[in-house]
């Protein structure tokens, strides 16, 4: 507070008493408001503090909405339980799920490791696989199948994945097991693009009487199977032949031993 020897309005000399109060206080009704204009400054920027902070939660706010869509009111509460350490499997799966949907790469990437690693699913070893395979990155993809099925992954799916990237990187025995393993895993479908695959892993591996059988026993399977693998078919009755002429021809060859 500013203390005032003389009265700016009356110019009367205030004396000692004049500041008992707290205040200087004339007697023609100056006084000194200085405490008044420190409350009204502080309220005043009391009012500014509060406006900063509502913008900045408002910001806040339309990032957040901006960030997750349609998921905006649902993720909060998962994100809270996934910090907690409460979050359950299907919480992960549609946290991942949700990311996955908005683009989000390394968030479902990032969920699906932390489904594994703190629930220990393996569902979320097949998921982030699934995932690489769809970024086209079949190296990080490859190795997180085989723990899959080393854990004792069973999905019949997966199985044709993991068959697929086998064969593609020339490894056709372990394809071929894999793709028979897709099949038995679902014997009530009609598993044409594992069974093309297994063939053509068996055909790689110059197999073919094995591949042939296994495209008549798929033939047997359903009443409109037939109308699959008669190219795969053809191709191997050729080779059948093409062996027994090779092996006709070296019988009949000087020094042979047949």
């Amino acid at each position: 507070m500013t203390l005032h020897s003389r009265c700016p309005r009356c110019d009367e000399v205030l004396g000692k008493s004049a500041f008992k109060t707290g205040r200087a206080i004339c007697q023609c009704g100056w006084h000194d408001d200085s405490s008044e204009k420190k409350k009204a400054s502080a309220a005043e920027k009391k009012v500014i503090k509060g406006l900063v902070l509502s913008a900045i939660a408002l910001i806040f706010v339309f990032a957040h909405l901006a960030s997750w869509g349609t998921y905006s009111l649902s993720i909060p509460g998962v994100k809270i339980q996934q910090m907690a350490g409460v979050l359950g499997n299907e919480g992960y799966l549609d946290l991942a799920q949700a990311c996955v949907d908005l683009g989000k790469v390394e968030c479902a990437k990032d969920t699906y490791k932390e489904l594994y690693q703190k629930k220990a699913d393996l569902t979320g070893l097949a998921k982030l696989a699934t995932l690489y395979i769809r970024l086209q990155d079949s190296s990080s993809a490859l190795p997180l199948l085989t723990k899959y099925f080393q854990l004792g992954g069973k999905d019949g799916k997966i199985a044709l994945s993991y068959a697929k990237l086998l064969e593609q990187t020339g490894n056709y025995q372990a394809a071929a097991d894999y793709y028979e393993f897709s099949v038995a895993s679902r014997p009530k479908v009609l598993s044409i693009e594992a069974t093309r695959g297994l063939v053509r892993s068996l055909m790689a591996l110059q197999k073919y009487q094995e591949a042939k059988e296994r495209i008549m026993a798929f033939h047997e399977s359903a009443g409109n199977a037939k109308s699959y693998l008669n190219g795969e078919l053809e191709r191997i009755e050729k080779a059948l032949l093409t062996n027994k002429t090779h092996r006709s021809i070296k019988r009949r060859l000087p020094g042979s031993n047949s």
